[in-house]
């Protein structure tokens, strides 16, 4: 087994393109990792249970259709970015990741994303939000009023038609990037 990388205390910021399990478990396995960036992997299920330090994690262009469901254990998480993803799903856990203050999810325009949870208006320390490129999505979840905390929106090349009245109510909000949807 590869556990070259697990036990390195002075790793802070790990980059794995095109990584097998093997070494991102690894990775995982080290505790002081902080930053995480993965980009091209595979659609396994990945144990995050150990990556107790982890703050930032980045999962570009990885081929998976749902949030990995070990990652909403993560109590440590502030900034998510799920970038050209297959998503299809963004399920109630995802208001189990407190700490977040950024999230940036973006599709690849064939995801067949068509509905955001309410789990996502739990994210109460939230800060920034980018939500683009799913084409089949056409409203936001209400319960928007309780991201106190949230000051940047954007939603950007999605199916969007409305957009939810409780999203008046964050009065934190300074900035909105709002741009090829299809609002009536």
């Amino acid at each position: 087994t590869f556990r070259g990388l697990s036990k390195l205390s002075n790793l802070k910021y790990v980059s794995v393109q095109y990584g097998s399990k093997v070494i991102v478990d690894s990775v995982l396995a080290n505790p002081y990792v902080e930053i995480l960036d993965l980009q091209f992997c595979i659609g396994e299920e990945y144990d995050f249970s150990r990556s107790v330090g982890l703050r930032s994690l980045s999962m570009r262009s990885c081929e998976f259709e749902t949030i990995p469901v070990l990652l909403y254990k993560l109590d440590s998480i502030a900034s998510l970015d799920i970038s050209s993803a297959q998503l299809n799903e963004i399920s109630e856990e995802i208001g189990q990741l407190k700490n977040l203050t950024r999230l940036s999810l973006s599709g690849n325009g064939a995801s067949s994303l068509r509905k955001i949870s309410s789990g996502i208006s739990e994210l109460s320390k939230l800060e920034s939000l980018s939500i683009s490129g799913f084409p089949n999505l056409k409203k936001l979840p209400e319960g928007m009023n309780k991201l106190n905390n949230l000051e940047g929106l954007t939603l950007f090349s999605n199916g969007l038609e409305v957009l939810p009245k409780s999203l008046e109510s964050c009065l934190s909000l300074r900035g909105v990037v709002i741009g090829d949807n299809k609002f009536n």
